[in-house]
């Protein structure tokens, strides 16, 4: 894995990329934690087809993602997001539901630094919610949510946006958004329609 900091540009002031990033999608990611679906999960209401509509929520952003990671900037983490996103195609086909590749116009190496911000930072999450799933749905597939943010690769990816300027990568806290109204939207999609 790449060294903290390695392939971004070191910054030394008080606002780091990640505080930005961190600050454009407070609202998005509050919304998402507040959702409708997840309080099928912690309600212990969840079932086989609304798990399988959150991980098709979750895997909104993925495909951009995937399709430009030779462009990816932090070379050591590309294993992981490849090894991440197995586990989520694998947790889908075992409920019945192959990913569509959404197309995105995004693609430039500092909207993938913050794709890759919100879809490896919701491993930190992810294992609380792998325990809810469980709760539910015992035999339910649950690699991608049980995987470790360590294992994810955050802490290589927060320690290089913890060094890195604001200015680092125009267009970060563009796909950082991009990804949780992905993932938002997805969710959205998933509830019954209203009259």
């Amino acid at each position: 894995m790449d060294s903290p900091g390695k392939g971004l540009p070191q910054h030394s002031g008080s606002v780091t990329l990640l505080d930005q990033l961190r600050g454009a999608t407070g609202q998005v990611h509050q919304e998402l934690h507040v959702h409708p679906l997840m309080n099928l999960l912690s309600t212990g209401q969840l079932t086989e087809a609304s798990y399988r509509d959150l991980l098709v929520a979750f895997a909104r952003p993925w495909s951009p993602l995937m399709a430009h990671l030779s462009d990816f900037p932090m070379d050591g983490l590309k294993h992981v997001l490849a090894h991440r996103f197995e586990a989520l195609k694998n947790d889908l086909q075992v409920l019945g539901h192959a990913l569509v590749h959404q197309d995105a116009s995004l693609g430039e190496q500092g909207e993938l630094v913050g794709m890759a911000y919100a879809v490896v930072g919701s491993s930190m999450g992810a294992q609380s919610l792998s325990g809810l799933v469980a709760q539910s749905l015992p035999d339910a597939p649950r690699a991608y949510l049980s995987m470790s943010p360590k294992v994810a690769g955050w802490p290589v990816v927060a320690a290089q946006l913890r060094t890195a300027s604001p200015h680092a990568w125009p267009g970060a806290a563009r796909g950082a958004l991009w990804a949780f109204t992905q993932i938002k939207t997805g969710m959205d999609s998933s509830l019954p329609q209203r009259s």
